[in-house]
């Protein structure tokens, strides 16, 4: 039962007012514009989301639902379903026996239901409802941190301790901490260390700073990352003062072949090459 007002609508059959930020066309569901002969179990369901590659999420929408206290306690619960729950609907947020503000902005942390997921799905449910009043929806947003990554060229074989970093790769752990990796097993130097710079520099490869000693195991967390856009590398360096090539680019050698002076190092093999 219910006609127009049956289920979630934008047509506002009951033609209630919309408080800004709310605009029409608002995703309604009007219990009491449905009457006394409809019982409502309604659900509005969003397509699948791709965040297979998001590592937190959010989701932020504007809303008034309008309680009604001589009723059947109706519930608007938002609901998130992926593969990470087993495909299984998971409450993130249940309002039951108060009206929100008009309007109301929400903000819910999904990560530990969407984040990872190729086929998100969110539920706004308005159930054990009949004739009561109603729950409006509008500017729902999903944002999702994606971590960035980079990878550089791969080199080609020879001996020497300083030995450049394959598969440069980097994610942003937080405002001043990056993970960064290299493939150190194939072409292993005695060590390695990070190179950074302010990215408006380039192509000069102007330095900022570096970080020593990054060690072997091909992965390392950049703690104390300056703020602005920066460009960075990993090379090897054979502990005893020299460091391998930066790589090369459209010029030549990054930085025209000089070593860097940095961490000790005055030296730098631009032959050493790795598989």
């Amino acid at each position: 039962g219910g006609g127009a007002a049956a289920t979630w609508t934008t047509a506002n059959p009951g033609l209630r007012t919309f408080s800004a930020p709310l605009v029409a066309p608002v995703a309604m569901v009007d219990s009491d514009n449905a009457g006394t002969g409809a019982s409502q179990n309604e659900e509005l369901i969003t397509p699948a989301i791709n965040l297979a590659t998001a590592s937190s999420v959010t989701l932020d929408f504007d809303q008034f639902f309008r309680w009604y206290s001589g009723g059947t306690v109706e519930i608007a619960d938002v609901d998130v379903r992926s593969s990470v729950t087993g495909g299984a609907w998971v409450n993130v947020l249940r309002q039951q026996g108060a009206s929100s503000p008009n309007p109301d902005h929400k903000t819910v942390d999904i990560t530990a239901q969407a984040a990872g997921a190729a086929d998100v799905q969110i539920r706004f449910h308005y159930y054990q409802a009949a004739f009561e009043w109603w729950w409006q929806v509008d500017n729902v947003r999903v944002s999702a941190v994606v971590p960035a990554t980079c990878n550089n060229a791969v080199c080609t074989s020879a001996p020497g301790g300083a030995k450049p970093a394959n598969a440069l790769g980097a994610s942003r752990v937080d405002p001043t901490t990056i993970a960064v990796s290299w493939d150190a097993a194939s072409c292993t130097a005695t060590d390695y260390e990070l190179l950074y710079g302010n990215l408006a520099s380039l192509p000069s490869y102007t330095l900022l700073g570096s970080v020593c000693g990054l060690g072997t195991s091909g992965s390392a967390s950049w703690s104390g990352v300056p703020a602005g856009d920066l460009w960075f590398l990993v090379t090897g360096v054979d502990g005893a003062g020299t460091e391998a090539t930066w790589g090369t680019a459209t010029a030549g050698e990054r930085n025209g072949g000089s070593a860097s002076g940095q961490c000790g190092n005055a030296a730098r093999n631009n032959g050493a090459t790795c598989p």
